[in-house]
């Protein structure tokens, strides 16, 4: 049975206690702060590569424990081929260590959580922390199955140093609930080792909230900072590297090698990231630290070892360039809670939304993003995922917004029983756009406000009022549902029962349309008569009323135009009709029908006695009158 060991600990043996003097040397190392070196650096103006690994070597166990309250104090257990993977501090509490079996694990924890381990779930969060990341720098590259690499080069004068830049990111982390080992480095390999080296360290039990931070700044205090000096002592070659060196290693300027060696060379070369089997032939040789690693001759170990573990030790101490696979830069969203038991009431995931959108907000601000679209993912393990969109009228950042129209559609569902996880994600991810203030009162103005409506009143009053107006509509699209809550938008169609047409709400109508000369014709089509046309339409003849003028429609279009009867040779509706304008001839879609039934209408505003007006026409090939509108 495996001794018990720390959640931070990897899958071998503890360390011997040679490897505590060694870490014990490591911190002896250093005689400069990191501040001291990186203004010095700054000072003397050098470019040298500076690299930030992050371990997550928790996040399998992490994944978990973000959605369990702080006061839940059950012990969690990760598997992995029904043996413990990671375990929790407080099952490390009841004797429960990394290597027993699922019955030894159930043996010393009657209340235990168990979960089987999910690296597809570890590998999307990984790729969520990684577009976290890219608040900090473009460059971030994906180690899996836990690490990520920022290049921070270009960074330390924006965030005033490594103390504040690191500070910021661990800080960061922990708020979302993940505590990784970080380590900094001139080379990704050197500070992927590093960080692993420090997580193997770990040799007593750890407090997630503070050990771990605490072991970080450590691994930069110890040998991270001799790497960073580099910078300022790049210049500064070094005469007594062995003839071997020089031969293989003459790309690498032989202060920043130095420095790089001198902050990995009492590292055990176990940790080395290769092959087991590189690993061992050293061991049988020998070798136990990295440093008489590179007191060996390059040519012997080309000799001894592949091509591959000779270009490994070259790209770890920057004798060979290292390229890394940066993440895009097209932003997206996805991050997800994971219940340690199952929710079975709806309203007790207020929290967790809550929390979740909260993040989203947080991902927006740093990226100065906005977003009109963000899905819920609710899961379970026994039944299908549900998911539902929420879209906004604009693009925005409005965390409480967001929770309320959550919180509308949560309470319309009512055919899920119980959830395990809860996830969001967005793609619709639009770039902030930056408004000023106007110089005379507090409202937002933006340029395009003042193209739009002609003048900074018209376009500030109106600026004023689209938050609330957004916010109804939001409301109005998520309670109602997208089928229910739509716009009308013009139709290229001459025919009134087909000139228009239902849009989404959020759905801007193609501008093309309002090119076509069918838009024209109904660009109003609610236009109503009043008293002053109505008499102006008496006194005219209807032959006098042929001159090229936008149409008059009414607000009230039949869907089917319904047959008049005639009375006299007049249609009728309660009385004869009498014809004040007309006629307005529309000879459209005759695709639409047989060629043997021409679909030619002439429309006619009418009149009864007691002033109602009404929009009729005759159907040529039937010789028949309808009535297709009503005007108000």
């Amino acid at each position: 049975m495996s001794s018990n060991k720390p959640p931070g600990s990897s899958h071998s043996a503890p360390h011997k206690s040679s490897d505590k003097d060694i870490n014990k040397s490591v911190s002896q190392s250093t005689n400069k702060s990191i501040n001291e070196s990186i203004n010095k650096s700054v000072k003397n103006n050098t470019q040298k590569k500076l690299w930030i690994s992050l371990v997550f070597d928790q996040l399998a166990l992490e994944i978990l424990s973000r959605g369990m309250r702080p006061d839940d104090t059950r012990p969690v257990v990760i598997t992995e081929k029904r043996r413990v993977y990671r375990a929790s501090p407080a099952a490390f509490e009841r004797g429960i260590a990394i290597g027993q079996s699922m019955d030894t694990a159930h043996s010393l924890s009657s209340n235990i959580c168990l979960f089987d381990r999910d690296p597809d779930k570890e590998v999307a969060t990984l790729s969520h922390l990684a577009q976290w990341a890219y608040q900090f720098t473009p460059n971030v590259a994906i180690k899996s199955p836990d690490c990520l690499l920022l290049d921070i080069t270009g960074c330390l004068s924006l965030f005033k140093g490594i103390d504040n830049l690191s500070k910021r990111i661990l800080d960061g982390l922990h708020q979302l609930g993940y505590h990784p080992v970080m380590a900094v480095n001139q080379t990704p390999l050197a500070a992927l080792l590093l960080a692993r080296f420090s997580t193997s360290m770990q040799t007593t039990k750890p407090s997630p909230a503070t050990t771990t931070s605490k072991t970080n700044y450590e691994t930069i205090d110890e040998g991270i900072n001799v790497g960073i000096n580099a910078g300022i002592n790049a210049g500064n070659h070094d005469s007594g590297h062995k003839a071997g060196h020089e031969t293989g290693h003459m790309s690498a300027a032989a202060g920043t090698r130095k420095s790089i060696l001198d902050s990995i060379k009492h590292i055990p070369v176990q940790h080395l990231q290769t092959d087991a089997k590189h690993v061992t032939a050293l061991q049988q040789m020998g070798i136990g630290n990295i440093e008489k690693v590179f007191d060996l001759p390059a040519s012997s170990l080309r000799r001894r070892f592949d091509t591959y573990f000779a270009d490994y030790l070259l790209r770890l101490v920057g004798d060979k360039s290292d390229p890394q696979n940066f993440i895009s830069q097209k932003a997206n969203f996805y991050h997800d809670i994971t219940f340690a038991s199952d929710v079975d009431n709806l309203n007790s995931l207020v929290f967790p939304v809550k929390r979740l959108l909260e993040e989203l907000s947080d991902f927006l601000t740093a990226r100065q993003l906005q977003t009109n679209q963000f899905t819920w993912h609710l899961c379970h393990r026994n039944h299908g995922k549900k998911s539902f969109s929420i879209h906004l009228a604009n693009a925005e950042n409005e965390p409480k917004a967001f929770m309320a129209l959550s919180q509308l559609k949560l309470d319309q569902i009512d055919d899920i029983k119980e959830v395990d996880a809860i996830a969001l994600s967005s793609n619709q991810l639009f770039s902030t756009q930056s408004e000023t203030t106007d110089l005379f009162s507090d409202h937002s103005f933006s340029d395009s406000a003042f193209l739009q409506y002609g003048s900074a009143s018209v376009a500030n009053s109106f600026l004023k009022n689209q938050p609330k107006e957004n916010l109804l509509l939001n409301m109005l699209h998520t309670r109602l549902g997208e089928e229910h809550c739509f716009r009308l938008a013009l139709a290229d169609d001459h025919r009134p029962e087909k000139s228009w047409q239902p849009l989404s709400a959020f759905k801007e109508p193609s501008a093309s349309l309002s090119k076509e000369p069918s838009a024209s014709l109904n660009k109003e089509p609610s236009a109503s008569l009043n008293k002053e046309s109505l008499a102006s339409l008496s006194r005219q003849p209807s032959t006098a009323l042929s001159k090229k003028t936008q149409p008059i429609r009414p607000a009230f279009i039949l869907q089917t135009p319904k047959a008049l009867k005639m009375v006299e040779n007049s249609p009728c509706i309660t009385n004869k009709l009498t014809l004040i304008k007309g006629p307005e001839r529309i000879d459209y879609g005759w695709w639409d029908k047989p060629l043997n039934k021409p679909l030619t209408r002439d429309y006619y505003i009418a009149s009864q006695p007691d002033g109602s007006l009404y929009w009729i026409f005759k159907h040529a090939a039937l010789d028949q009158w309808y009535l297709h509108g009503i005007f108000a």
